[in-house]
């Protein structure tokens, strides 16, 4: 036989070893909390002592493997088949008295000692040795009156969680569901890896209890192919085995896990490890919600801050720039020494629309203006809003022709403007007085400014004469 194919019959032994067991030790302390919670505290020393049982023979196979999978060859494999036969007849004959003790309106408790009863049995098959029933040892279970004292683990003190719970062996699964019922989680049955990530396709978990050996797909694979998903790479996976070896422990954590627990289980290590894998996952939730929202909060703060550099540099009404951004597009004419021409531009008779038809009319009326100035003037320029009814653009000395440029602005009131009064169209034109000035490098811009202001009321007063 080779070292591979040796290891592997090993493997297989103990697992067909501890299966039993682990349901012997499993359904023996459900049968405790249950005969505590309905207050049959005389059965608890018995379950008591079949749980006990369970954990001798569990310690007889511990001490017959060392962590490496090997045993000390045939003597004492021979050895520990003996030892199994003698501790698991032992047990079954406290679990067949303790059945008679329990009355028949304890069906499920009745059920779960009938469990144990065939799990004995099964080991004692499997040792190749026809069953007998020894003498009753003289401390053989008999049910006590007196009441145990015993304090039941309060499963609302642990935020509960949905856990898929994947083995292949329906009374392994029948105890660990009812473990997690117990602590308030919400267990999904798996009976191989294929069914485990068929479940997390479609539901939502927060851990995965995974069997390594199963059909179909191990738990190995299956944790590897959960790894390689990144929908399920962050689900915590706890890995079962019935198996001490410590090279399955390492290679389920260089696989990802997130621990390992051996079968037949420690209720409360089960119950710290699941809680410590839930509570790092809720952490883990937690900390990529927080960096979400955070990353919301610097979206929404940059596109605030996006409103409001362009509320800084925009006219609310018009969309034109405001003045301030004129202002400052002139001072980098300035300091850039490159000429600029500036259009001062005055509506005239404004107050007359909003005297008439009201402010919401002239505020239309300044929003048409704006639109066709804005496509008057250049990208290259700048064009806003002065202040009520009066427009400034600047257009870079390079590209400006005065004649032009006033005639181009003056086109923009050629036509009428049709403002919407909701039920009435007020169809009216809308004259503009426009003065310009230059400005080169050495002049004083605030003479040139004044210049350009005193030309448009220079024509004003020439449009009244001429009107």
């Amino acid at each position: 036989m080779t070292g591979s194919t040796e290891n592997e019959s090993i493997a297989h032994l103990q697992h067909q070893l501890r299966t039993p067991i682990n349901h012997v030790v499993g359904y023996s302390e459900i049968l405790i909390d249950e005969a505590t919670r309905r207050n049959l505290l005389g059965l608890v020393p018995a379950f008591e002592q079949i749980r006990d049982g369970g954990h001798q023979l569990l310690s007889s196979i511990q001490k017959a493997f060392n962590d490496q999978g090997d045993t000390a060859g045939a003597p004492a494999l021979a050895a520990l088949m003996s030892d199994l036969r003698n501790k698991a007849s032992e047990v079954l004959h406290h679990s067949e008295v303790l059945r008679e003790e329990i009355v028949e309106s304890h069906q499920q408790m009745l059920d779960d000692v009938d469990t144990i009863t065939g799990a004995l049995r099964n080991l004692l098959k499997y040792s190749k040795q026809d069953y007998f029933l020894p003498p009753a040892p003289s401390d053989a279970i008999v049910p006590s009156k007196k009441p145990a004292s015993r304090q039941m683990h309060d499963s609302h003190n642990r935020a509960a969680g949905t856990i898929v719970m994947a083995d292949d062996d329906d009374a392994n699964r029948n105890v660990l569901r009812r473990h997690l019922e117990a602590e308030g989680h919400k267990p999904i049955d798996a009976r191989n890896g294929k069914e485990v990530l068929s479940i997390l396709e479609t539901h939502a978990c927060d851990l995965v209890l995974l069997d390594i050996m199963m059909p179909e797909l191990d738990g190995f694979e299956t944790l590897r192919n959960m790894k390689e998903d990144v929908r399920l790479r962050d689900i915590p996976v706890i890995m079962i085995s019935a198996l001490d070896q410590l090279s399955s422990v390492v290679q389920c954590i260089e696989l990802g896990a997130e621990d390992h627990l051996s079968k037949p289980f420690n209720r409360v290590l089960l119950r710290s490890r699941i809680g410590a894998s839930l509570e790092k996952k809720r952490l883990r939730d937690r900390e990529r919600r927080q960096t979400e929202e955070l990353k919301e909060a610097l979206l929404l703060l940059e596109k605030a801050k996006e409103q409001l550099a362009l509320q800084a540099t925009q006219d609310a009404l018009t969309g034109l720039a405001n003045r301030r951004s004129v202002d400052a597009y002139i001072d980098f004419c300035v300091e850039q020494e490159k000429p600029f021409s500036v259009f001062y531009i005055d509506l005239n008779e404004f107050k007359k629309i909003n005297d008439t038809y009201g402010h919401q009319a002239g505020d239309d009326l300044l929003k048409q203006v704006g639109s066709r100035l804005r496509l008057a003037f250049r990208s290259s320029d700048i064009v806003g809003r002065w202040g009520g009814d009066e427009f400034v653009g600047v257009i870079n000395g390079c590209f400006s022709d005065n004649e032009e440029d006033v005639a181009r602005i003056a086109g923009c009131f050629k036509d009428e403007f049709v403002i919407d009064m909701g039920n009435t169209l007020i169809r009216t034109k809308v004259g503009a007085a426009i003065g310009n000035a230059v400005w080169k490098p050495g002049a004083d811009v605030c003479e040139v400014l004044k210049r350009a202001d005193a030309a448009m009321y220079s024509t004003k007063r020439e449009q009244k004469n001429t009107g």
